[in-house]
Formats: structure tokens, sequence, C-alpha cells
């Protein structure tokens, strides 16, 4: 089995899309596809430097930004905390 890069394209860019974050691709499910990829390739004709190299930006892109993310939700609860607010 194989996964071409627009397949692989399009399930990052609907993952960006998703608004409920149940829902979205985490991480490990990105890592899994990418280890099921590389795999699966035909040794004789391999995946392009170039894709691999997207792919790999792409996992440290969506790594970096699901850490902002929960650092924001981090210092959104402290801020709530140092008004007197609670569960909002």
């Amino acid at each position: 089995m194989t996964v071409s890069i627009n397949t692989y394209n399009n399930v990052v860019n609907n993952d960006f899309k998703v608004a409920n974050k149940e829902d979205a691709m985490d991480k490990d499910a990105f890592l899994q596809i990418l280890v099921t990829q590389l795999r699966n390739q035909d040794p004789l004709d391999p995946q392009d430097n170039d894709a691999f190299v997207a792919q790999m930006t792409r996992f440290s892109t969506l790594e970096q930004i699901t850490n902002t993310n929960d650092k924001l939700e981090e210092m959104y609860k402290l801020i709530l905390e140092l008004k007197g607010e609670k569960n909002v």
C-alpha cells in the first residue's frame, strides 16, 4: 500500500479545518500514517526526497501548533483564575 503525497495533503489540509478537537488527527495518528507509508513504499521507486521533507516539515508544524495551542489554553485558564472566574 502506497500513500501518495496528494492523499497525504488532503488528510492534513482537512485536519486543520476540523473545528472539533476530538475529531482532529493527533500527532500519533500522523506518525502512524508516515511510518506505514515508509514501510510500504516500493524499494525500487522510493518516495521523492522533497516530498519526504515536506511531510516532516508539516509534522513539525503540526506539533508546534499543538504545543502553542496548549500553552495558550493554559494562559487563558490562568487569566480566568486571576479574574476570579471558574470553568469557562
